[in-house]
């Protein structure tokens, strides 16, 4: 793989006079050339993580308590009632920005069902990272 690397900025963008030291002056940072070759066995290894590694989605609804929403930085926190512990995760997009100031109004600390998009990454048929995306809050089911 061979990579470049080069950017180029001027040094001022106000307009000096011709004969200025700095009037031509244009500052380039390093070019760098990465030269890297892969032998056969780092491709076989490559091959065989790619063959073994799968990704399993679905969609969860989950007990617990929300403990809060960031609604700047997309990101929540639920507390699961199961062993599964404090979930962290993005916001769906089709969430809008009432219903997100709602769920932190009614939902924080209450107890909740929350339904979430689960994307889970399996090397092997193990699970080795789990994403959630929070869809909705509503209240648990009685009984």
């Amino acid at each position: 793989m061979n990579r470049v690397c080069r950017k180029r900025h001027m040094a001022s963008t106000a307009p000096m006079s011709v004969g200025h030291p700095m009037a031509e002056r244009v500052r380039t940072t390093r070019v760098r050339l990465l030269t890297r070759s892969f032998g056969p066995d780092a491709v076989a290894r490559a091959a065989e993580h790619a063959t073994a590694t799968t990704v399993a989605e679905s969609e969860e609804t989950i007990r617990g308590q929300l403990a809060g929403i960031l609604p700047d930085a997309d990101q929540f926190e639920f507390r699961s009632d199961t062993e599964r512990g404090t979930i962290r995760g993005r916001i769906d997009r089709s969430l809008t920005a009432d219903e997100l100031t709602s769920f932190n109004r009614n939902w924080v600390n209450v107890d909740a069902m929350a339904r979430m998009h689960v994307r889970r990454i399996l090397h092997n048929e193990l699970v080795v990272r789990e994403n959630f995306a929070l869809l909705a809050i509503s209240a648990p089911d009685r009984g």
